[in-house]
This record gives structure tokens, sequence and C-alpha cells, in this order.
């Protein structure tokens, strides 16, 4: 048994589990298959990108295998960028030896392909899996504390407009249960049921944005960044100050980088753009109703 086949035994071994329950009988052996599927865009859409981490463990030694491709086949990049904090930190000790020993020997196996980002997301991945934080995950904590700084208003007497429905109302008891500290993902349901989405008091907003910040910042299934781009719409950005922008700006920049095929993924490209663009104060960033009503109002 050469080297790559004991490694390859050794991550068979360490995720051995059974597949999820979502994983239904028709997928069964068939791992490898829809691997290569996903990975290379032949099917569409990649649902590694949003899977939880036991779905995403029980694909990890057919991951393993395709991670050795080269020339038009290399797709190494893709499998560290699945390699998130998350997941990582789900991870046993044995699975985390076996994924390390991996991509020790993936790093001397494609040398010739790994320069540049390449090269970075690797020492990335062997850094978390050695429980140490990357030079990204140093970078996003950074901006995520400078972000915390920027926005640390006092808390407001309100935040939704409680007396316009009982929708509002509710939502404005959601809040005031909630702090910077304490608020969750799980507060802004599903997108059908979100009370940030309501909040009418910009002091309010900026309150809790340190909370939304760290939560624009999750992976997989918990991908939040497509709904926290919907929240920075053109009234609440413009009461920001300078240095509110500059932080967010900065943590935009950075989320791009690094959930950047979530972006696309998940549709949220143009609303990324356009996100961005009111951070910046560049013309023609404001919402599409606004100019739709300006353009009526001109015609009158």
């Amino acid at each position: 048994m050469d080297n790559r086949d004991r490694i390859l035994a050794e991550i068979d071994a360490a995720f051995s589990e059974p597949p999820p329950d979502w994983f239904g009988p028709e997928f069964q052996g068939q791992a490898l298959k829809l691997v290569r599927r996903w990975i290379t865009g032949e099917a569409a859409g990649d649902p590694f990108l949003f899977m939880d981490a036991a779905g995403f463990r029980h694909f990890v030694p057919a991951l393993a295998r395709v991670a050795y491709g080269t020339g038009p086949d290399f797709v190494l990049d893709r499998v560290l960028h699945y390699l998130t904090r998350e997941r990582i930190g789900a991870c046993s000790e044995a699975e985390r030896a076996a994924v390390e020993a991996l991509l020790l020997d993936l790093r001397e196996a494609l040398r010739s392909e790994l320069y540049g980002k390449r090269s970075a997301k690797l020492d990335c991945g062997l850094r978390r899996l050695g429980g140490e934080l990357c030079a990204s995950d140093q970078e996003q904590d950074r901006l995520l504390a400078e972000i915390a700084e920027a926005f640390a208003v006092l808390r407001p007497d309100w935040f939704c407009d409680a007396t316009h429905c009982c929708e509002c109302a509710e939502h404005e008891a959601e809040l005031q249960a909630e702090t910077v500290d304490s608020l969750r993902r799980e507060v802004m349901g599903d997108g059908g049921w979100d009370p940030v989405t309501f909040i009418k008091n910009p002091d309010g907003f900026k309150y809790f944005m340190p909370a939304l910040a760290s939560i624009a910042c999750a992976t997989g299934p918990d991908y939040f960044l497509g709904s926290f781009l919907t929240y920075l719409h053109a009234d609440r950005v413009e009461s920001f100050t300078e240095r509110q922008r500059a932080a967010v700006e900065a943590l935009l920049l950075h989320l791009g980088e690094v959930l950047g095929p979530k972006i696309d993924a998940g549709y949220d490209r143009d609303t990324y753009n356009w996100a961005l663009g009111r951070i910046r104060g560049e013309p023609g960033h404001r919402w599409w109703h606004q100019f739709y009503e300006a353009s009526l109002s001109t015609r009158a």
C-alpha cells in the first residue's frame, strides 16, 4: 500500500459514520459520482456550500479522492473552501488528524499546482486543523472587533414602530427581549418573519450591527450574508458615521473574498454589489422603488 492509499484508508476509517437522515436511498453508494458532478459544475448548484456538518462528513472520503486531481481536474482549492472553521470545529480528533495527513500529502503531490491564493488556502486549512487561526480568520476577527467599536452605541428606547400594526408590535417585543450580545440567527427566522427588517429607528439598527455582522460571517446551512445585505438599505446607511461606513465596507470586501462561491451560489452577487455601492455612497444605489416613484413625479 503506497502513502496515498494509506492516507485514503485512514480517511475512510475516520469518516465511517452512516449517512445523515436526509441522504436518501437513491444516493447510497453514489458519493464519489455525486461529488464529481457537484464540484465540477456538471450538476446545477453546489450542495457542499450550504451542507450541514453531518452531511459534509459523509462526503469527505469522496472529496479526498477528487482532491488529487491535476490540470483541468484540479479542484483542491474548492475542497479547501469547504473546510470552514465551523466544520473543522465539529470534527473529532481522529477526523482532524486524518484530514491533516491528507492535506500534507496533497501539498507534496500537487506542489506544481499550488501557488498564490491556492497555497494560502492550503496553509489556512492546516492551521485550522491544528487549532490555530489562519490569516483570513485573524482578519475577520479584527474586522468584527472594529465593527463592535464603531457601532458601540447606547441602546435606544424603541426599535420598530409598535403603533403601526400588530406585526410591528410583535417585532418590537421580540427585539426588546434581545441585546446586542444575545441576538442570534434564530430570531431572524427564515425571511418570512424577520424583526430586523422592520427596525425603523436607525439607532436601533446600529445598536444591533455588531451582532448582525457576526451572524453575516456564518457558513454552511447558517449562511446569512444575503439577508444581511438587504438590511443595508439607504435610509440606514445614510445615518452611519464615516468610521461606521468604513468598518462595514471593509467587512463586505473581506466576505466578498471568503464567501465568494456562496454569494454566487445563493444568487446574492447583485445584492452584494448594490450594498457595497450604498456603503461607499456611490450614486444610483438607493432602492429602485425610490427612483421609480421619483420618475412618476417628474412625469406628472
